[in-house]
């Protein structure tokens, strides 16, 4: 009777201890993609974007938020790492000087490259 007695409240433990783990388990489950959701929103509304980003943060998380964190400004174009617009202009006034290119070709060009 008292062993009984004994693996019943043990019995009961580990079925509370369980269930405890199980809350914990969907509690932060439920918690982390939130958090990322609301992270990677509030990054991409200060460079001026709008949209379902709390949705991408809360789908991809890490993912969502380092796309986020990357993204240039809305409305901002990203520079070009190769070459400046002034170097472009540059050799392209060289290509009109040398008459591979007309100066209509140059001027279109320069008025890009200045956007």
């Amino acid at each position: 009777m008292i062993l009984l007695a004994a693996a019943e409240s043990a019995s009961s433990r580990s079925g509370l201890l369980l269930t405890l783990l199980i809350i914990l388990g969907i509690s932060v489950s439920i918690a982390v993609p939130v958090v990322f959701g609301i992270i990677t929103m509030n990054i991409a509304v200060k460079k001026g974007y709008t949209g379902k980003w709390f949705l991408f943060g809360f789908f991809c998380t890490l993912v969502g938020l380092i796309v986020a964190c990357v993204i240039h400004p809305n409305g901002e174009k990203p520079v070009k790492a190769s070459m400046n617009s002034a170097d472009a202009i540059k050799q392209y006034k060289e290509l009109l000087d040398q008459g591979a290119i007309t100066e209509e070709e140059y001027n279109k060009k320069k008025a890009e490259l200045l956007d």
